[in-house]
């Protein structure tokens, strides 16, 4: 694929577009099939489908495209392909947890700008959902969260950090100025971090 033409994709890709994401991984998402099947440890394959981890990687991936920096031509797969070790070294970790009695992780964001890249993840996976039953979990637990929230805390969420729009833009929509839009967005993302701390347990 031509290096401007990648570009573009990623230009794309990054700002959403799913289609863009599907054409930019279609020459190495083969190759990113053989390696999960040949690196894959035995113990994992037998407690995970590699469709499942396949999906994981390519949800990952499409969520930090903005990240990639494309360096060569093999650039893209070898950034996919530390994506896919890191998965599954984390599923093996999380395994080894469960087979010494450990407990399901609790996923608590500390801070607003991890609550954030959650939402951000939320925004993605609404458009192209994952097949991992995790993934699936957190965005239930996540959704969940934001349905506990007052009405203007939802609608400051979604429109925010769901659609994306400037505090301009949702004092506008929501019929505030500028600042007050920006504070009841910083109130709903703290609430929210309350909320979802409280309802999300999952590997």
């Amino acid at each position: 694929m031509a290096s401007e033409k990648r570009e573009n994709l990623i230009k794309l890709a990054s700002s959403g577009d799913a289609n863009a994401f599907s054409a930019l991984i279609r020459e190495v998402r083969p190759l990113l099939v053989l390696y999960i099947q040949k690196n894959c440890p035995a113990k994992i394959v037998l407690l995970y489908d590699g469709e499942d981890i396949l999906q994981d990687v390519l949800f990952e991936a499409f969520r930090r495209i903005g990240q990639f920096v494309n360096r060569g031509e093999d650039a893209l797969y070898r950034w996919m392909v530390t994506i896919a070790r890191n998965r599954m070294l984390a599923l093996l970790r999380s395994e080894e947890r469960e087979k010494h009695g450990g407990h399901m992780a609790r996923i608590s964001p500390s801070n607003d700008s991890e609550m954030s890249r959650l939402l951000e993840t939320l925004a993605v996976y609404r458009r192209t959902p994952s097949q991992s039953a995790a993934s699936h979990e957190a965005m239930a637990a996540l959704e969940l969260a934001i349905s506990k929230l007052s009405d203007d805390h939802q609608r400051a969420i979604t429109l925010r950090f769901l659609e994306g729009k400037s505090h301009e833009e949702v004092g506008v929509l929501m019929h505030r100025t500028t600042t007050a839009a920006k504070m009841i967005c910083q109130r709903a993302l703290r609430e929210l971090r309350k909320q979802f701390g409280s309802a999300s347990t999952f590997p």
